[in-house]
């Protein structure tokens, strides 16, 4: 495309169909150059979809403008490591969100919900992708087009930056950059749920001190957390009710559980 030429885009439009097939709509920037309809629709939207490069007058396609980016910054090994690229799009997708106004509890039971589903297909789970940031970006006012291109154009700028950034990224490990460990508390979510003791604690607590030893346990078709007594056993046999769930009266974080310290009778007192 010759430089400051409107580009040709298309898009379909559901308020005119032939039987289930919307009509395929070009437009050069405000004008509306041709109008698809029936076989013509069908015809047109497989070409576009099965050939990335479909037509001339269709610019280049975001994903293929990047290629050239992630081979400069980062080389064709790690561009085309796909658990990096796994880690990286949760990461951008996690910050979005929250952005947008998602807590840190509303992901981890998302996590929780996905990985208890049966594994998707990554062409669909990728388009469904893409259907859902648009949504969003509806929502929220943004523009995911332009907002994109705009990154793409800083982060051209930042190539030395970001290559120091991976070079530093701790190995073996999803995370961006070594977190130094603060407090030891954890999201409830991630606690586990096989009858290991650990001890619990709230933002908010009323009903119980933070530090409270609790398990999870099941018992027939019940199943929660159960606060444990001084010697590890149920607190009076007492379930802690799941009606405390999202309340401030349930527990909010985690931590291995604290153990007393013991005196090795054998060492010297001094």
């Amino acid at each position: 495309m010759s430089g400051g030429e409107e580009p040709i885009q298309y898009g379909y439009d559901p308020g005119t169909k032939d039987g289930d097939m919307p009509a395929l709509v070009f437009r050069k920037g405000d004008q509306t150059t041709a109008i698809l309809t029936g076989d013509d629709a069908r015809v047109v939207a497989a070409f576009i979809k099965d050939l990335a490069e479909a037509s001339p007058i269709l610019e280049s396609s975001f994903q293929q403008r990047v290629e050239p980016w992630m081979l400069e910054c980062f080389g064709p090994e790690i561009s085309a490591d796909t658990d990096e690229r796994n880690h990286r799009f949760v990461e951008e997708a996690l910050e979005l969100v929250q952005a947008c106004g998602a807590t840190a509890s509303e992901c981890h039971q998302l996590v929780d919900y996905v990985f208890n589903r049966p594994v998707g297909e990554p062409h669909q789970e990728s388009g469904g992708v893409m259907v859902t940031h648009a949504a969003l970006c509806l929502a929220n006012g943004l523009d995911m087009h332009k907002n994109g291109e705009i990154e793409l154009a800083r982060i051209w700028g930042k190539i030395e930056t970001i290559r120091a950034k991976q070079a530093a990224k701790p190995n073996h490990s999803p995370l961006p950059q070594v977190i130094e460990e603060k407090s030891g508390w954890q999201p409830i979510e991630t606690a586990p749920k096989d009858g290991t003791e650990i001890t619990a604690g709230w933002l908010s607590p009323s009903h119980y001190a933070t530090g409270t030893p609790i398990c999870w346990q099941t018992n027939g078709r019940r199943e929660g957390w159960f606060r444990l007594g001084p010697n590890g056993e149920n607190d009076d046999g007492k379930w802690m009710p799941s009606y405390w769930l999202n309340q401030r009266d349930y527990p909010t974080h985690w931590m291995p559980l604290l153990k007393a310290p013991t005196i090795d009778v054998e060492s010297d007192p001094a």
